[in-house]
């Protein structure tokens, strides 16, 4: 079970937001909830379009709207295409997060072997 989530209160101020429509805000908040506790969700259109009741166009129109202004990463993974929101940890604080089942973004992965790796020289 996933843990509580937090929304935070200037979402809609972030830089690019405003000009969103509500489709996309909305969207967004949808991400923020269904995500696991690393932040990272299956980005299938088609399954987050049913889970949204919204539009596969829309659901798309999103994913590429949020990309542009930097609150979310979209990348495949094997078979399959994940997002992963990029303020995630400034959004949440989970005091017991649960591993991811999706994997890192490719940028990310590499960011955090390096902190581990950085970590471990000390």
């Amino acid at each position: 079970m996933r843990a509580k989530r937090n929304i935070p209160t200037d979402l809609f101020e972030y830089p690019g937001m405003r000009q969103q429509s509500v489709a996309t805000r909305i969207i967004l908040v949808g991400l923020i909830l269904n995500a696991d506790d690393a932040g990272r969700g299956l980005a299938h259109a088609g399954w987050l379009a049913r889970a949204f009741n919204e539009s596969i166009a829309q659901i798309e129109e999103a994913l590429m709207a949020l990309e542009k202004i930097d609150l979310l990463t979209c990348y495949q993974g094997g078979r399959h295409r994940y997002y992963a929101l990029t303020h995630w940890r400034k959004w949440q604080r989970l005091r017991r997060p649960l591993p991811s089942r999706h994997p890192a973004p490719p940028a990310l992965g590499q960011q955090q072997k390096e902190e581990v790796s950085y970590g471990s020289q000390s």
